[in-house]
């Protein structure tokens, strides 16, 4: 227990003391810039999707949190958060560029264009049924507004008050119950005998294992796949879901935009990890 517990605190630490970093950055350089950073970004769709897919597929999950910590701050749409999603492969990628790097760079590739076009058909579909997605940093008025050098404001308002007291420890309580519990879970669950006593549904214990928001129980499909015992499409199906651990902050910030997230990406793994599975790939 112990030793679960001081992993669970050590992922919450790093999780939440990069977001805030991010957060601090986008946050400073929008006010510094006027917004211009915010409104580049934000006027083309096709840029949005561009610049998440992209930072997504950067191995890791750094980029993945700076998506997050953009769509809080408004840079981007909701399908640009999900074309982001889909194209990273959290702190897994580190493994499959060490175990097979031409399969992963040409897994990253599939995974970045799934994110452009995936992306651009959730911005449709939401526009179509009317949903809005969480509203933006409440903050955003306050920056129109700041036209002096104000920097006792700025660090009492934006950082202590705003990112510190309003999202990093919401973020910081979200992570560690959420990782403890699944670490937990997972010390009395044996998933990797679960796999090998129903290999006729590793499929779908491939995405069911997507749904975690952390990096770690992943590497299980990856290590299958190096090794030659399951098909590209399993792999793709639990990459297509999986996001590293960028979902807790997305959590700690809209529980029902992160489920959304999740969700139609369980939908599109189904789609094109079925369609794959089915054709023997």
């Amino acid at each position: 227990m112990i030793p679960i517990l001081w992993e669970s605190v050590e992922i919450t630490l790093e999780v939440t003391l990069i977001i805030f970093f991010l957060m601090v950055a986008v946050d400073f350089l929008d006010v510094y810039f006027r917004g211009h950073i915010k409104n580049y970004i934000e006027s083309s769709r096709f840029r949005q999707y561009v610049v998440a897919s992209f930072l997504g597929a950067t191995p890791g999950c750094t980029g993945a949190y700076l998506n997050v910590t953009m769509y809080m701050h408004g840079f981007m749409s909701m399908g640009a958060l999900t074309a982001g999603m889909i194209a990273t492969t959290g702190d897994e990628a580190f493994v499959m560029m060490a175990e097979t790097p031409v399969k992963a760079l040409l897994l990253f590739s599939g995974l970045f264009a799934a994110g452009l076009l995936l992306g651009a058909l959730f911005d449709k579909l939401q526009t179509r049924l009317g949903y809005q997605g969480c509203r933006n940093c409440e903050l955003h008025a306050i920056h129109l507004q700041d036209h002096k050098n104000d920097w006792e404001h700025y660090f009492k308002v934006h950082i202590w008050r705003h990112i510190l007291l309003n999202h990093v420890l919401r973020i910081a309580a979200w992570t560690f119950a959420s990782v403890f519990l699944i670490k937990l879970g997972l010390f009395y669950f044996s998933l990797g005998a679960l796999v090998h006593d129903h290999p006729a549904m590793v499929f779908l214990f491939a995405i069911l294992v997507g749904l975690l928001p952390i990096s770690g129980p992943h590497l299980l499909f990856v290590s299958m796949f190096s090794g030659g015992l399951i098909p590209v499409s399993v792999l793709l199906a639990n990459s297509i879901v999986q996001d590293g651990h960028a979902m807790l902050p997305l959590m700690s910030y809209s529980l029902k935009d992160a489920v959304i997230v999740k969700g139609y990406k369980v939908f599109a793994a189904l789609i094109i990890g079925g369609t794959l599975y089915g054709a023997g790939f």
